[in-house]
């Protein structure tokens, strides 16, 4: 088994929410995450604040950890942790930046759509 860190991926994402519309729909991002895409990591949504969440989701040997903020005109998920996962699918993936770069698509993407 192979470890792919995460820690000091970061994505940003531009919106033009208000406040209370922002809170909202970065809430939809988390349950989207937690409830969709890492279901089955057991994933939990801490809110610290209205435009400030934290999810943790952990499985075998994968665990991370996201903080997710609304700045300014953007929205922000800063990522740590490490996923494990057999030579094959990482050399299949690219390698540990194929691994991180797809990470990084997926969280964009849907934070995209959820902020759209």
């Amino acid at each position: 088994m192979a470890k792919v860190p995460l820690d000091g991926l970061r994505i940003e994402v531009p919106h033009a929410a208000s406040s209370a519309e922002v809170a909202g729909r970065l809430e939809a991002f988390a349950q989207d995450m937690a409830q969709n895409k890492f279901r089955e990591w057991g994933v939990s949504i801490v809110r610290h604040g209205e435009t400030h969440l934290q999810l943790a989701g952990r499985r075998d040997g994968t665990h991370f950890d996201a903080e997710v903020r609304a700045e300014d005109r953007r929205a922000v998920v800063s990522l740590t942790g490490s996923i494990e996962l057999s030579r094959l699918k990482l050399t299949l993936a690219g390698g540990v930046q194929g691994v991180r770069r797809r990470v990084e698509d997926e969280l964009a993407a849907t934070l995209r759509e959820h902020l759209a």
